[in-house]
């Protein structure tokens, strides 16, 4: 049986800080090569941010990730550098 994708999903988001954006924009960059994409930006404006601002506790660019997928993507590499090996399922 096949699962729910929301069971598999993680959910991050890269806040904005002050005036340090360069910092965000570098969180946006890494969490996209790891795999996730911009779900929404949250910017505070709008009744629709609000739940996003309470619970994220800020404004900043939301962002969505597979985890099976990104298990299966960077698993190997992350084990390579302490030397250990892993068996990933495939459904």
């Amino acid at each position: 049986m096949k699962e729910p994708m929301w069971e598999s999903m993680e959910e991050f988001t890269a806040i904005r800080c002050g005036r340090a954006d360069h910092i965000h924009r570098r969180l946006v960059a890494y969490y996209r090569r790891m795999g996730f994409i911009v779900e929404r930006e949250v910017e505070g404006g709008k009744l629709s941010d609000l739940p996003h601002l309470l619970i994220w506790g800020g404004v900043g660019t939301r962002m969505n990730g597979d985890v099976q997928r990104l298990l299966r993507r960077w698993s190997k590499a992350l084990l390579a550098r302490t030397g250990q090996t892993v068996e990933l399922q495939t459904s």
